[in-house]
């Protein structure tokens, strides 16, 4: 088609140089149609060089049901619409002579069948019948849908009824059928046929196998699914950096403004205090930067890690916070320490709702925390419980680990917390629920497999 990668990022109204006005014109409002009913569009197409196509326009559906542009392909049929026009220039000889054109029909790369108008089988070639493990005379008079699979009945029924809707024209499905060695992927062009008195007599179907080409389109879509999911995850990185770096310098600046409100011979335990949060801040820029080495990976990075040495990075961030409320942050890591996760992740995770158990305490009461690990069969849970304001399930349970959802009027609530926390977890493969009441606390399970389900380093 004369492209080249210098062609990315330009007009599909630039390109099929070899195809006349009216097909590249064609070419653009099917793909806006594709885009705006979300269909796909098959058309068969001539080029200048007198090749024939089919040409399909498909929407690009992204990981979350967005369409995100159309992906269009093109199957060179020409041996197959040459094949038709010889059969279709021979069908009167055929029909008088009661035989077929051997050196055509019975060849190694086409399946011909006929049928009567009502979809029973009357012909199928020597190649159909070996691919397909079948018999003629086992199956003249059967109808065609019982060798189709049941998902694809629908349409091929479609495109019987486009044949009888426009007799003149040929109508191209694409159906899988079962053989002995599996099943098989076929296009098949359907062309009704006349007698020689004018009238419908049968249904001309030519098939060839498009096995490799779906799974060339099938590998095609895995990859634009797999670069779909780096971009997600470089956005939610930024989201990350945004949200996590917030707790970290509102604690180093409300230590500052502490500090200079003192003489300079009492200052030296905040200077401490600011050097461990600066550590600790420090400990979650590297974790970022091992996040985002591994973005353009389809696999996150899972490390085992001491879930006493990630609770206190979290109280070293929140310290100044911890000690305004008087928050009590208790533990319970009898059962085990470790955990395998993503550092970076683990680190935003517990930051993230440890912050939300402090910020959300009840009014005049000092904010207890208790996190504990509990071992299951094949995977590990993280249970963070307090006794804050907690939240109406019935009313929000389905919105809670939404993005930009806040729930208790706090102005400076951004709704991310929760939605970050969410779409970590579930990058480790895990699964996180929560149990609240207003008034009565909240409880959040987080669930995470063991590393023989993950990239364990």
């Amino acid at each position: 088609f004369k492209l080249n990668d210098k062609d990315i990022g330009r007009s599909i109204s630039n390109f099929a140089a070899t195809f006349k006005e009216e097909i590249r014109l064609k070419m653009i409002d099917d793909s806006l149609k594709s885009l705006n009913e979300v269909v796909s569009l098959e058309d068969e197409i001539r080029d200048d060089t007198g090749k024939y196509y089919i040409r399909r326009i498909s929407p690009f559906i992204t990981l979350d049901r967005k369409v995100d542009g159309v992906v269009i392909t093109f199957v060179d049929v020409t041996h197959l619409r040459n094949l038709y026009n010889t059969l279709e220039d021979k069908e009167r000889i055929i029909e008088k002579e009661s035989l077929y054109n051997k050196s055509i029909i019975e060849n190694n790369s086409f399946y011909v069948v006929k049928t009567d108008l009502q979809g029973n089988y009357t012909y199928f070639n020597k190649y159909f019948s070996e691919m397909f493990g079948v018999k003629l005379e086992d199956w003249l008079g059967k109808n065609s849908l019982e060798s189709i699979l049941g998902d694809d009945h629908e349409a091929c029924m479609k495109a019987v009824e486009k044949c009888f809707a426009e007799p003149e024209k040929s109508v191209w499905v694409n159906l899988r059928k079962p053989s002995p060695n599996g099943i098989i992927n076929s296009q098949w062009e359907f062309k009704l046929l006349k007698n020689e008195s004018g009238e419908l007599f049968e249904i001309l179907c030519l098939g060839h196998e498009i096995t490799s080409l779906i799974k060339k389109q099938e590998e095609l879509q895995a990859q634009l699914n797999i670069n779909m999911e780096q971009k997600n995850r470089l956005i939610q990185f930024a989201h990350i950096l945004s949200h996590n770096f917030r707790s970290h310098v509102a604690n180093l600046k409300g230590l500052v403004a502490l500090a200079e409100a003192l003489p300079l011979e009492e200052r030296a335990d905040f200077f401490n205090m600011i050097k461990t949060v600066a550590n600790s801040l420090d400990e979650t820029l590297v974790n970022l930067n091992e996040t985002i080495s591994i973005q353009t990976n389809d696999h996150i990075l899972i490390k085992n890690i001491s879930m006493l040495q990630a609770m206190k990075l979290v109280e070293n961030s929140l310290s100044l916070s911890i000690a305004d409320t008087g928050a009590r942050i208790m533990y319970d890591f009898s059962e085990s320490d470790i955990i395998q996760a993503n550092p970076a992740y683990l680190d935003s995770i517990l930051l993230n709702l440890i912050t939300n158990a402090i910020k959300y305490r009840k009014p005049n009461q000092v904010p207890y925390i208790n996190v504990r690990l509990v071992q299951l069969e094949n995977a590990t849970q993280i249970i963070i419980q307090d006794n804050g304001m907690g939240i109406d399930l019935v009313k929000n349970g389905n919105k809670v680990f939404g993005m930009y959802k806040t729930f208790h009027g706090n102005k400076d609530a951004k709704g991310l917390g929760l939605f970050i926390t969410r779409t970590q977890v579930e990058a480790m493969h895990g699964s996180i629920k929560m149990e609240s009441q207003p008034g009565e606390g909240t409880t959040l399970i987080i669930e995470l497999p063991f590393s023989k389900q993950l990239n364990l380093e």
